[in-house]
């Protein structure tokens, strides 16, 4: 009680009795808080040592060395203020506890005469026990309920009455849990015995119990007829399958079926009724489809408006009566609760992933940056984009990294930025540590939360791809003169028959074939690889029945020397009179681009440390399988991978080592894993390994295979000598993961419970 109290700034006071001292006086403080000194209008300090009859006389003389007494309470000034007080003392092992609480008269006596209206006049039976389960205060119904005068009740050990489950009751109130019971209680003195329903809460302060509240209701008005109890029963049968349904992972369909199903069985002739629930994505009805003469619509409330409906149609003369309307709102309230329920969830599972999916992507580089530029938040992923450390940046202007030439540009940015003007992206060059140009596409947007405006900042390294652009842009310019040259345009002249009759100089470059050499030979024999033949031909063919081009298209080709060449082939039909038909081609090599492209494709789905496959890619990868599995109805697990305490090496041994430890583990892995396996990194130091056809035990083998090579093969390194942990978590596609989103959470949670359980371990 002390520490709960002497912590906590609700003008409480809170002091602490010694019996054993200044006996004579009622006991002498030992401990006493702010407050206390407070609400007795004391100097702080200046209680302690001081008997509770010099402070608060009106305690003197109560008799407080009688550790049985219950506690005690009393209103009115205390101590050197005038100001009334509440103030409270509770005995407990040989020392008494004192609280004084300072209220405004007006306050106090209106919360005092709100709280003993209710507790007079609540039409339940509320009884106060205290921590050793005696009795110290009641309420008049809970006399009446129990039959039994207030002077017979107060004062009763309640932990020796004979009913068990009273008992019982309490004894779990005093160990801090509610009760429930419902039974006859008959009364100590007067012997009446009553059908009582009776709840039992705990009260506690500060963790420790302080007794509690039995709340008993008289049940005698239940016994009436057996058809009105019987529907009673019936009613609550109903809320309550309803109520627990809505804790259940269920689809909407099956949820407003059971709905349905309840409310049917609640009705009087469920037999003569159907019940049909409507909703915008779902229609279920219970019962036969006869004719019906009467029916009830009930709409189900929503939040957004939607328009939904519980319909009870009637037959064999019955009809709508007050008593099943009220039930069926009452069910139509627990479906729009439920739907509401279900809307929030699904919107914060959105919100999450986009979270999530915001926080682990590796590539970019987070900031939070003041109106005046200073860095006053920096991802940790920011020494991988410069090398320099979050530590550097912190509480440094973002312009010191900007390249020189670009930070006026920079500056002007972020300034609009700030002032909402802004919200594009601008590529910036950032100097690194080592010196080197960082090309970087770099967004942000102001935000304002009251008390001093700052920007969030999104950089994005786009280095190799501003390089592999300048790739294309020169080889699309190199292409761009060669078209209008035709020098460097190779054109070919073919006959309907596809035999060569025009070959330029710039085919003999492309192809390597000399104009005398290929002049009189079939396109197909030429430069046509076997793959492609049949197509080609058709291709011609359509030209040569149509008498007019197709549409320009690529083609993989072949030289003299059998190696492959990339074309962007266009062609023109030439029916000049008096002459047979001629088809020209006109090809452009693109073979540069088309490896400019690849090397896009390849940066945009590998990560560029370890070589495996990116976050982004790996997830494509992932549903395709995940698909695959569904389809053909295979089984297929997923492993999370994460290095031990990955950020030590980092701060021990640099970046550099941190680095090097990622490739060494992910070529541990690849060295591990079949060729169907599907392993990427999906974060800093985080892995994920998705095995096709492999059942959940197979896939823990491979995950301990995984855990000891890492902790067999440590990284030798030119000054040091590293060692690796792996925890790893994972899951099996089945019903209970039946989607890539519940594998990868499940695989997730696990790997969280590796971890928590000391690291260095497989948890599936």
């Amino acid at each position: 009680m002390e520490d709960a109290f002497s912590v906590q700034p609700q003008r409480v006071g809170y002091a602490r009795l010694d019996l054993k001292r200044q006996a004579a006086q009622g006991g002498a403080i030992i401990a006493a808080n702010t407050d206390f000194h407070h609400c007795l209008g004391l100097d702080e300090g200046t209680a302690l040592g001081k008997s509770i009859a010099e402070l608060i006389p009106q305690w003197n003389g109560q008799h407080m060395e009688d550790q049985e007494a219950s506690p005690r309470w009393h209103w009115g000034p205390v101590g050197q203020s005038e100001q009334p007080h509440l103030s409270i003392m509770i005995p407990e092992d040989g020392q008494w506890h004192v609280l004084c609480l300072a209220l405004p008269v007006q306050e106090w006596e209106e919360q005092q005469m709100r709280a003993q209206t209710i507790f007079t006049m609540a039409p339940i039976g509320l009884c106060h026990f205290d921590a050793r389960g005696k009795v110290f205060d009641l309420n008049p119904t809970f006399s009446e309920v129990i039959g039994s005068k207030r002077e017979h009740i107060i004062g009763v050990d309640l932990l020796q009455l004979p009913e068990r489950s009273v008992v019982s009751g309490v004894k779990q109130a005093l160990a801090g849990k509610p009760a429930y019971f419902e039974g006859r209680y008959t009364a100590v003195t007067s012997g009446k015995t009553t059908p009582v329903r009776a709840v039992f809460v705990p009260i506690s302060v500060g963790g420790d119990s302080r007794g509690g509240v039995a709340m008993v209701e008289d049940r005698s008005h239940e016994e009436d007829t057996k058809g009105q109890l019987q529907q009673r029963v019936k009613e609550l049968a109903c809320y309550n399958g309803i109520s627990e349904d809505m804790h259940k992972e269920l689809s909407q369909e099956e949820f407003v079926r059971r709905v349905a199903d309840h409310v049917r069985q609640a009705l009087r002739r469920p037999e003569h009724c159907r019940v049909a629930v409507h909703t915008e994505s779902v229609h279920v009805s219970t019962g036969d489809q006869t004719d019906y003469q009467g029916c009830m619509d009930i709409p189900i409330p929503h939040g957004d408006g939607r328009q939904s409906m519980i319909t009870v149609c009637y037959r064999g003369g019955l009809g709508p009566v007050r008593e099943e309307r009220a039930l069926v709102e009452h069910a139509a309230s627990f479906v729009g609760l439920w739907m509401e329920r279900v809307d929030a969830r699904e919107n914060l599972k959105r919100s999450e992933a986009q979270f999530r999916g915001l926080v682990e992507n590796a590539h970019e580089v987070f900031l939070q940056v003041t109106e005046d530029g200073i860095c006053c938040y920096v991802s940790p992923n920011w020494p991988s984009l410069l090398g320099y450390s979050v530590a550097d940046a912190k509480h440094r202007s973002l312009l010191d990294f900007i390249h020189q030439e670009d930070r006026e540009k920079a500056e002007a940015g972020f300034r609009l930025a700030m002032e909402r003007q802004f919200s594009g992206q601008l590529q910036v060059r950032f100097v690194s540590r080592q010196g080197q140009i960082v090309w970087t596409a770099v967004s942000g947007y102001a935000v304002n939360d009251g008390t001093r405006p700052w920007m969030n900042v999104i950089v994005r390294d786009i280095t190799e791809q501003v390089k592999a652009e300048a790739a294309r842009e020169e080889s699309e310019s190199r292409f761009q003169a060669l078209f209008n040259n035709t020098e460097n345009v190779a054109v070919q002249g073919f006959d309907a028959q596809g035999f060569v009759r025009y070959w330029n100089p710039a085919s003999e470059t492309l192809y390597g074939y000399a104009a005398r050499e290929a002049v009189g030979r079939h396109l197909l024999d030429l430069i046509v690889p076997q793959s492609q033949k049949e197509d080609v031909w058709q291709y011609f063919q359509a030209m040569v029945e149509n008498g007019r081009a197709l549409p320009a298209r690529e083609l993989h080709l072949c030289r003299s020397d059998g190696a492959g060449v990339v074309v962007y082939s266009s062609h023109s039909v030439v029916q000049r009179p008096g002459y047979p038909l001629e088809i020209f081609s006109m090809d452009i090599d693109i073979s540069e681009r088309k490896r400019a492209e690849e090397r896009l494709q390849l940066l945009a789905t590998t990560d560029e440390l370890t070589g495996l496959h990116n976050r982004r890619h790996f997830l494509d990868q992932a549903h395709r399988e995940i698909e695959r599995a569904q389809r053909y109805g295979t089984v297929l697990s997923l492993l999370i991978i994460d290095i031990d305490h990955f950020k030590e090496i980092n701060d021990q041994h640099g970046h550099s080592a941190g680095d090097t430890a990622l490739q060494h583990i992910a070529a541990l892995m690849s060295s591990q894993k079949r060729d169907t396996d599907i392993l990427g990194r999906i974060g800093g130091e985080e892995f994920a390994l998705l095995l096709p056809s492999t059942t959940r035990d197979s896939a823990e083998t491979m995950a301990q295979r995984l855990r000891r090579a890492a902790a067999d093969q440590p990284l030798i390194c030119q000054d040091c000598r590293l060692r690796f942990t792996l925890s790893i978590g994972g899951a099996e596609y089945g019903p209970e993961h039946n989607s890539f989103d519940a594998l990868f959470r499940a695989a997730d949670k696990a790997l969280y419970q590796a971890k928590q359980q000391g690291r260095n371990r497989v948890q599936i």
